[in-house]
């Protein structure tokens, strides 16, 4: 048992020294290495959850290193992947919590990491709504050169656009719907 006990406490240890280099290298913005490093915590301590179930101090760091996936995702402008990690955390945090009891660690992690997981999917909206609105003003300013020079345009008509132009353009859309 004592051998059992040093085992997890090194293993554990070598698992937070690894997530720790991996939230160091996320402030550093050296991606691919805290990809790397983090990889390795989540392994360590997927292991360990596994050999040791129910050790909530396992647990935590498990679901830390989780939210640290979803940090670099974030800080990468993938918004995307950082809902997905966000989400993970949240229902390993949940989970817990339904086996644990509502332990005061357990709720605050889960409570930030809902909050991340609100900020992705508002950032995900975001992205999709300026995409949508950028294709409408792309479609709307085509239509208006068509109009404008009484043909489709080409790249040598985007060249020689001035600004008056342009101001008929704003003209135009100040008009609103025909």
């Amino acid at each position: 048992a004592v051998d059992s006990a040093n085992d997890r406490e090194g293993r554990l240890l070598v698992a937070q020294a690894q997530a720790r280099v991996g939230e160091l290298l996320i402030t550093l913005a050296k991606y691919p290495e805290a990809s790397t490093a983090l990889a390795q915590a989540t392994k360590q301590l997927e292991m360990l959850a596994g050999e040791f179930p129910g050790d909530l101090e396992i647990a935590i760091r498990l679901g830390k290193v989780y939210s640290l996936i979803g940090t670099q995702h974030e800080n990468q402008g993938n918004h995307a992947a950082m809902e997905q990690a966000s989400r993970r955390a949240v229902e390993y945090f949940d989970e817990l919590i339904k086996k644990n009891g509502h332990d005061e660690t357990l709720q605050e992690a889960l409570a930030y990491n809902l909050r991340r997981l609100g900020l992705a999917f508002r950032m995900q909206q975001k992205t999709e709504d300026s995409l949508d609105a950028y294709q409408r003003d792309v479609a709307a300013f085509l239509h208006f050169l068509q109009q404008h020079l009484g043909e489709p345009p080409s790249l040598t008509h985007f060249a020689s656009l001035e600004p008056r132009d342009l101001r008929a353009y704003l003209a135009f859309r100040r008009q609103g719907p025909d």
